[in-house]
Parts: structure tokens; C-alpha cells; sequence
């Protein structure tokens, strides 16, 4: 097993700082007479061993969320440094200076479309439809937990009494590129004969326009309006060119009638599968238009979707040329009863405007092993001599004192500075980067350093009531929301002045059972200490264990070597740690030091390090590697996890965990009760899969991961990988493989018995996605289980459930009342269900917020059950989801994603450390690369990922959770 750490973490528990094998319990360490260290745990507050699922944490598990310092209150630095800055969260943070809770209301009441008989006659109607496997329709609603009203950030809209009207555009000559079809559209109400219209039209500036009454249009006609468009900085520095000409044709296409989006928001059965998507559209535009005539400008999906932004001066400064910027994410929802305008508050980090060698330089400088041709890939520049507006291709190799240039009047003041390419593949346009400009409103798509995700979360993890009255104060009026858009007012869009309030209940924690039944105290958190208590299960021994201690080049070490009376410190308290839970290890480890060699600018990912580190531990193979990281570089801890867990066959644990991790192969995981699952026996599946970052090289693979359950304690959960083309999104010919391996290890630990029951958790996919899901995923599960069959000699065919799970959304909830459903930081308690109000009007979906948030707003996960032949119900969805999201092996405390979902995530990251070359390592070079020689890069690119992968997880450790 390799479990690693970093250097400086450790120092911290020397000094006496905490470390608690409890995710909520605040460890001290006290001495013995001996003079080492004692872990003990207690009280509430402790490291946070679950991030949820965003940008990391410091601690141990960096995870997928957003985490804190090692306090478990304090905000903290994400690098897994134990420094940077820390704010108490104590009573309750305050980040506007408001109060806890976002107008709270001891009597707070739903909303009367989500009434009882409202909702008794939703359930009447749908009984008529038969749908109960095939996306199956909502039978019932929750009843389990402790009731509670909550408010959502969604508005509730009042619909027009008469048609939207449909038209589309066409444009000749075909516009060059998008930008100029946007700019045309953009133009496109300036026209005399719309000029009348200008408050009833709304368009999505590529083909789409809205109006709220007819334009003069006949209907087999079309309306031609003439154009023109002019380069943006035309006429600056007396550069002038020619406009071009451009005919617009306008054809009606079809009318929306708000009559029949009401009957499907009232769940008349008739509707169940008429298509929304088009009306929702219409109105996701219309909405657009006030923020964008008010100076705003979009990021994200034309007609869904939308993060509206706004030019400031105040932007927060994180670092490497990007500053943060806060705006509104907005978009239109079917609710039950009504549409809903879904609110939140958005942060993105955008390229800081001003001079590009500026920006560079600070990149550069703040983001040391960063690459410079994915930061000013596709950025749009203004060149100074010309005031042209460029995108910028890649960044040249050659000087400037290398190219001879053909403008006059420009003094160059750095011939040896770098140049740009702003043209086209084979016809390059070379500029000095000291003659161009950032311009601004562009968002920056690349990952962010630890600092900069930290300087980050210092503007965006705000506490809920902040955000909620953020909305209500500034994102209703930015967004046109308030009765005072004009175009809205022209289309009769109205809105209610509050946000919307449903009803919510709180789910009861589940009984956490260890040896001699002793029962875990659950906190409030949802989090519970492993004082005084044994695992359920013996683990193996651990009879054959060592550390390697990787240090910087010209750093101070943490430990002068293993005769260091403070890495003999860390040693006795970690053993002393694992006996202390009933596992038996080694008092004496073997050690190795491994000092890096400097960071050299032509090997980034730093090949020649990982090389040196793994020649030093060749010879070795011990069942626990305890590994003690330097820093937080994520090409060593890479290259070092890829050597273990598919050159060496060390059983791989994830870092910063090995306390909690050292015999989970053996099945060491408390018992949870999971009656309905234990009544037949049961798989449940997790899959997931990892897709390239803007960081990746063009064509670079996708990473699919199954893992599935092989017992009843469904905490082990091994997993199989596999590749695909990056622009894949479905797993089919993979996904029957995976499965049939996961199959196959099951019956292999079950007495040669097959689960009767599957349930799959697949995690990553959109609603418009759900299809591909149901129509090619379904169908590969069912081809791996034909290449089995059950003891009877029939065909293999277990009962399947296939549920969502989504955490990409933007639906949050306030409580009303702290006692009822709100914790001290003023988010909703561990285990809120809300099923109805902001839940789909067929459908089975519900969120379910399974953890406590440790900062900023909460986000609960969206699950919504699309094939179902298990036939349970609400309640019984509900309490077993619950219960799997408080048995994650990383952590003794609740989750935000249900586990299954989020193993499998683990284990597609986890194979990203196989590839990191092609996916970490030089950064997109989509720009320089020809259209048409696109798709032969990417096949070319593929194989050769492939065979770099080669036999992916080593063979030793394919059936186990060599990913955590």
C-alpha cells in the first residue's frame, strides 16, 4: 500500500497541532512519558477528511470541494500547506455582516402551488400513466424525516397570456467565424424596420429571435434586413478598412403557447413526454436580454445556462495575471406549478485587461512550472499600432529582432521580447507581445494554483444568507428580474418579489456499528470519532512497511533522516494510531530519503525526478509505502502513485489518508444498516468519467471508471479503468467490459453467486444526456451480464436501477428556522430531502444534501432515478441513498455524493496520474492545429495514450481500491 502525506503537515502534528482519525473531531496531541506522541480525538471542529467535490481542501484529502485549513474551521490555503490565511467560522460566518439565517420566518410556509391538495392532485393525475421503469413517474413524495420549510434561490415567473413568436436567422455571405454572426445579430435591432420592435424581440445572437408580437413577415417569406460589420478598432491609429456587407433573412418558425407550458408545469398527463426544451430556450433568451443591453456579457450555453458578468474595477486580484470576478448565474426551470427563474451567485476567474507582457510576466511569476501557451491560447488581444482585435494562436519561439516587420510609426522598446501569433494555421501574423492589449471580459479556462484557488475562495465561498440576500439586493435587478426590464415587460414575463419556499425534510443519521457492537457518537456534522472504538473486521497485519521522504532541491527538510527524534516521533504515533483501531503493523519501518533534482523549465512535469525517485525504490516492495511529499506538487505526487500502482503493484491508497486507509483491502469498514439492500443480494456500481482540462494537450483521452460493491458492507468497492476519445462522454464497448470484470470479481467473492440486484450510480452526465444513457449504457450493462449465467442455466438477468447523480447545478437552499433545518453557519442540516418545489414534475428525482458544508453555501446533489426495476419507494430511494453517502472509506463522516458516484470519480482521477504527460502537462494546442488535420491528431494522440497506458492498474492490484 503507498499512502502519502505532506512533510509539513506532519510538523504540524509535532507541535502539537491537531490530527484526529475523526473528520469532525478536534485532535490534540498529548504527550506520554515516554516523550512520543498520543493521537486522541474529541470534541467537534477537526480536519476535514471529505471536500465534496470542488477544488480541493488542505488536510489529508484534498478531495473534490471546497476545503478548509486543518482546523476544519478556518479557510486555509488548498495547497495541503499547513499556512496561508485562516478565518474563524465560529457562531456562524458572517461574510456580508447580515445575520445567520436569510430572513428567517418561525412560520415560514410553502408555497401554495406546493400545497398538500395541490400536490395530492399532481399524484392523482399521474396515476393514469403506467412509466414505472422507464423513467419512471412519481408514484409518491418523501415522508421520512423531520419536516422543515426551506427557501430556494429559484423566483417563480408569471407566464405571458399571449404566444412567443419563433423566427430564424439566416445570414449571406456565410459570416467567417462566430464572432462576426454575433456581432451581425448584435447589430440586428439597430435596423430601421425593427426599430419598433426593439422591446418585443429578443435573439440569441446566432440564429434564434423571439418576438413578443408579429414582425412583417409572411409566412412562405422571408424578411431581409441588410447589414453591416466593421473589425472592432477600425478607424483607430488611421487604420480603415472597407465594412462588409451582409443580407439577414428572418423566417417564422413556430409560436410557443404559454397555455400548453402551463398544462406540463401542472403534470397533465397528456404532456408527460412533450418536449420542453424548445419553450425553455425561448425563454432562457428572453431573460438574457436585460443583462446584456445593461453592459453584462455571458459565459456559457446560447439559450440555457447562463453566468452574467459585469466590467468593474474591484475585482480581486488572485495572482498570475486573473483576477475574480462576481456576477449571476441564471436560468429558466420547470417546476411543479410554475416556471422558475433558478438565481445564484457566480465567480469565475477572468484575464486581468491591460497590457499582455504584463500578464504574462505575472503569470509566470506567480505560477512557477506553468505553461505559458495554455494561458494565451485563444485569447483575444487589441494590438496597440493597429487597434485591431486579434485571437492569439500560440506564442512564438523566435524574438522580435528575429522577424522583419512592415509597419511604420510603432517604436519597438524591446527587440529581444516574445511575439505572438494572431493569423491562421499556414498563414501566421507575427506581433510583439509589448504592442498588444488584453481586452477585457474573458474568462480564464485553465486550472488554478494552490494560491490562486485559495485567493479564490476568499471572494466565492460566501455563507448562504450572504448569497441570498446577494440575489435579492443586487442579482434581481442586474438580471432584469425586478418589473423593470424592458423586455420582459414587452414579452408580459412577470416575476414574484420572493424567493420561492418548499417544503423539506430532514433525514434521521444512520446507527454506525463497529466490533462488539459498539455504536459510533454521530455529531451534528454528520461526522463521528473513532475513540475508543475497534473496526468491525481484523485487518491484515502489517508486518512489512516503509516511509520514503521526498524533499525540494536547496529546501530545509523536514527531518534530517529516520534517526530524527521527530520522524521517530511520527512513527511511534502512527502505529501507535493503527493498533489503537484493532490493526496490527510493524514498529519499525524502513526508510528512504529522495531528494528532487531543481526544477528544470524543459521537463515541466519534471520526468527526471519521478524517474530518480522511482530508481531508489525499485528494489522494494512492501505492503504499506508511507510516502512524505515536500510540497504539493501534483507531477511527483503523480508520477510516484503511477509507479505504484502500475509498475511496482503496491496497494495504492490515496494521500494524506493512511491512518484510515492501511487495511481497507481486508474489509475493515463499520457495519451500516442497509436493510434493502441486505434483503437481496445486491451490487451497487459508481461510473464515472474524467475528461481533459484546457491544461491537456489537443486530442489528449477521457478516463472511464466503473467500480462496483463485493460484499454487504458495500465500502469496497474495486474499480476497472478504461481510455476513450476525449470528446466522449458515453461509455458503450468499455462499459461492457468494466461491468463484466466487476461481475465477475463479485461472484468470485459471493460463494459463486451473482447479485440478483444492480444498482448503478452514474455520475457526470446532463439532463440532455439522459437518452444516450437509457438508448447505449443501459444496453452494454445488459451485454456484460449475458456473458453470464445463473445457476439455473438460463440467461443472467438481474433486476437494474439506473440513478443520476448531478452536482454541476445551481440549486441551493436557505433554512427558515435554525432549529428546525439550520445549522450555526446558517446552511441546511446534514440530510435535507427536498422532493417537491424545485424537483421536476414527473419524475422521481430529489436533493438530498448528505453533508455538513464546512464553508460557504451548501450544495446538495440532484439524484433522479431514469430506469428503475427494483420498484422501491420514495422513502425507501431515499433513506438508502442517505445511507451509502455515510460509507466513504476516506473519511469518518457524511458525504456529499452518494459513494459508488464518488469512488468512481476517484478512480477516473486517480488514472489521470498514468497520463499526466497528456493531460497535465503542455497545455491545449488546439489553435495550431488545422481544421482538417483535427481528427487524424486525435486518432494519432489516442494510441499513442494507449500504449503509453499500457496495462493501466497493475495486475496484483486490479481487484482492489488501489485509487482512494
Amino acid at each position: 500500500m503507498l499512502a502519502s502525506s505532506r512533510s509539513n503537515y506532519f510538523r504540524h502534528v509535532l507541535r502539537g497541532r491537531d490530527l484526529s482519525m475523526s473528520a469532525g473531531g478536534r485532535g490534540t496531541v498529548r504527550g506520554q512519558r515516554d516523550g512520543s506522541p498520543q493521537f486522541r480525538g474529541h470534541g467537534d471542529g477537526g480536519p476535514s477528511y471529505d471536500r465534496g467535490r470542488g477544488n480541493g481542501g488542505s488536510g489529508f484529502d484534498r478531495g473534490r470541494g471546497r476545503g478548509g485549513s486543518f482546523g476544519g474551521r478556518g479557510r486555509g490555503m488548498l495547497s495541503g500547506n499547513t499556512g496561508g490565511p485562516r478565518r474563524g467560522m465560529r457562531g456562524g460566518r458572517r461574510g456580508d455582516g447580515g445575520p445567520v439565517l436569510y430572513d428567517a420566518v418561525s412560520s415560514a410556509k410553502p408555497d401554495a402551488r406546493v400545497s398538500r391538495p395541490r400536490l395530492s392532485a399532481l399524484l392523482q393525475r399521474l396515476k393514469g400513466l403506467d412509466s414505472d421503469t422507464l423513467m419512471p413517474v412519481r408514484r409518491t413524495f418523501g415522508a421520512a424525516g423531520k419536516e422543515a420549510v426551506v427557501r430556494t434561490n429559484y423566483i417563480a415567473m408569471k407566464l405571458p397570456t399571449r404566444p412567443i413568436l419563433e423566427y430564424r436567422a439566416s445570414i449571406e455571405p456565410k459570416p467567417e467565424s462566430k464572432r462576426i454572426r454575433i456581432a451581425l445579430m448584435g447589430n440586428l435591432l439597430a435596423a430601421p424596420i425593427l426599430a419598433a420592435f426593439k422591446d418585443q424581440l429578443a435573439h440569441d445572437h446566432a440564429e434564434r429571435m423571439y418576438a413578443a408580437t408579429p414582425l412583417p413577415v409572411a409566412d412562405d417569406q422571408a424578411l431581409e434586413i441588410p447589414l453591416q460589420y466593421h473589425e472592432p478598432g477600425e478607424g483607430s491609429n488611421g487604420q480603415t478598412r472597407p465594412p462588409k456587407e451582409y443580407i439577414l433573412r428572418l423566417n417564422f418558425v413556430r409560436e410557443h403557447d404559454p397555455s400548453l407550458l402551463q398544462r406540463f408545469l401542472n403534470g397533465d398527463p397528456e404532456l408527460k413526454n412533450w418536449d420542453s426544451a424548445p419553450t425553455l430556450t425561448a425563454y432562457n433568451i428572453i431573460l438574457s436580454q436585460a443583462p446584456l443591453r445593461a453592459g453584462g456579457f455571458r459565459i456559457g450555453k446560447t439559450g440555457g445556462d447562463n453566468k452574467y458578468f459585469f466590467p468593474t474595477s474591484t475585482a480581486p486580484y488572485l495572482g498570475g495575471g486573473i483576477v475574480a470576478l462576481q456576477g449571476f448565474f441564471l436560468s429558466v426551470r420547470p417546476a411543479i406549478g410554475s416556471l422558475m427563474a433558478n438565481v445564484n451567485v457566480a465567480t469565475m476567474a477572468f484575464y486581468t485587461a491591460g497590457p499582455l507582457a504584463e500578464s504574462l510576466a505575472a503569470f509566470r511569476r506567480d505560477c512557477p512550472g506553468g505553461n505559458p501557451d495554455a494561458f494565451l491560447s485563444s485569447l483575444r488581444v487589441e494590438t496597440i499600432h493597429t487597434g485591431f482585435i486579434r485571437t492569439i494562436r500560440k506564442l512564438l519561439k523566435q524574438k522580435a529582432d528575429q522577424f522583419m516587420f512592415d509597419y511604420e510609426g510603432e517604436q519597438i522598446s524591446n527587440p529581444a521580447g516574445e511575439c505572438v501569433d494572431v493569423g491562421q494555421p499556414g498563414k501566421p501574423i507575427v506581433i510583439p507581445i509589448e504592442l498588444c492589449r488584453v481586452i477585457d471580459g474573458q474568462a480564464y479556462r485553465n486550472n488554478l494554483t494552490g494560491n490562486q484557488t485559495s485567493a479564490m475562495l476568499q471572494t466565492a465561498c460566501q455563507p448562504p444568507a450572504a448569497n441570498a440576500r446577494r440575489i435579492m439586493s443586487e442579482g434581481v435587478s442586474r438580471l432584469g428580474l425586478d418589473g423593470n426590464s424592458a423586455v420582459a415587460n414587452g414579452f408580459g414575463v412577470k416575476f414574484e418579489e420572493q424567493l420561492a419556499t418548499v417544503p423539506s425534510r430532514v433525514l434521521a443519521s444512520p446507527a454506525i456499528t463497529y466490533a462488539n457492537n459498539a455504536v459510533a457518537r454521530v455529531t451534528d456534522k454528520a461526522s463521528w470519532n473513532l475513540a475508543n472504538v475497534k473496526l468491525a473486521r481484523a485487518g491484515t497485519p502489517i508486518d512489512d512497511w516503509g516511509v520514503l521522504m521526498i524533499t525540494e532541491h536547496n529546501c530545509v527538510d523536514a527531518f534530517t533522516g529516520p534517526q530524527d527524534m521527530g520522524f521517530t516521533s511520527l512513527i511511534r504515533a502512527f502505529t501507535g494510531s493503527i493498533k489503537q483501531y484493532g490493526v496490527d503493523i510493524a514498529e519499525k519501518p524502513f526508510a528512504i530519503k529522495a531528494k528532487l533534482l531543481p526544477r528544470d523549465p524543459e521537463d515541466r512535469i519534471r520526468r527526471a525526478s519521478i524517474a530518480q525517485i522511482r530508481k531508489q525504490i525499485a528494489a522494494r516492495r512492501p505492503k504499506l509505502l508511507l510516502v512524505l511529499l515536500a510540497n504539493d506538487d501534483n507531477f511527483i505526487y503523480g508520477g510516484s502513485s503511477n509507479y505504484a500502482t502500475s509498475n511496482s503493484g503496491y496497494p495504492q491508497s490515496a494521500p494524506r489518508q493512511a491512518l484510515l486507509r492501511t487495511n481497507l483491502a481486508s474489509n475493515t469498514w463499520p457495519t451500516l444498516p442497509l436493510r434493502l439492500l441486505h434483503s437481496d443480494l445486491t451490487m451497487v456500481v459508481g461510473v464515472d468519467v474524467t475528461h481533459p482540462s484546457p491544461n491537456s494537450e489537443f486530442g489528449a483521452p477521457s478516463i472511464a471508471a466503473v467500480v462496483a460493491s463485493i460484499d454487504d458492507t458495500y465500502a469496497q468497492l474495486p474499480a476497472s479503468l478504461r481510455l476513450q476519445r476525449g470528446t466522449k462522454e458515453m461509455i458503450f464497448t468499455e462499459l461492457t467490459e468494466m461491468m463484466a470484470e466487476r461481475l465477475a470479481l463479485f461472484r468470485s467473492k459471493n460463494n459463486n453467486k451473482l447479485p440478483a440486484r444492480v444498482v448503478v450510480f452514474r455520475d457526470g452526465v446532463s439532463e440532455g444526456q439522459f437518452k444516450q444513457v437509457l438508448d447505449e449504457e443501459l444496453a452494454a450493462i445488459r451485454a456484460a451480464c449475458s456473458k453470464f449465467s445463473s445457476g439455473s442455466g438460463k440467461a443472467y438477468a438481474p433486476k437494474l436501477s439506473i440513478i443520476i447523480c448531478a452536482k454541476r447545478h445551481q440549486t441551493r437552499f436557505f433554512p427558515t428556522e435554525q432549529e428546525t433545518g439550520g445549522d450555526e453557519n446558517g446552511n441546511t442540516r446534514p440530510g435535507t430531502m427536498v422532493d417537491v418545489g424545485v424537483s421536476t414534475i414527473f419524475g422521481r428525482d430529489f436533493f438530498l444534501q448528505s453533508h455538513y458544508a464546512l464553508l460557504g453555501t451548501a450544495r446538495p446533489t440532484h439524484y433522479y432515478p431514469i430506469y428503475d426495476e427494483l420498484g422501491w419507494d420514495a422513502d425507501d430511494w431515499q433513506k438508502v441513498i442517505n445511507t451509502l453517502s455515510w460509507d466513504f472509506a476516506r473519511a469518518t463522516k457524511a458525504i456529499s455524493l452518494v459513494t459508488p458516484a464518488y469512488a468512481a470519480h476517484l478512480a477516473a482521477e486517480r488514472g489521470r496520474c498514468y497520463l499526466r504527460e497528456y493531460l497535465d502537462g503542455r497545455g491545449s494546442d488546439e489553435q495550431s492545429v488545422d481544421t482538417k488535420d483535427r481528427e487524424v491528431i486525435r486518432d494519432h494522440k489516442f494510441e499513442r495514450a494507449k500504449r503509453d497506458w499500457g496495462q493501466g492498474v497493475h495486475e496484483r492490484l486490479k481487484d482492489s481500491m488501489f485509487y482512494l
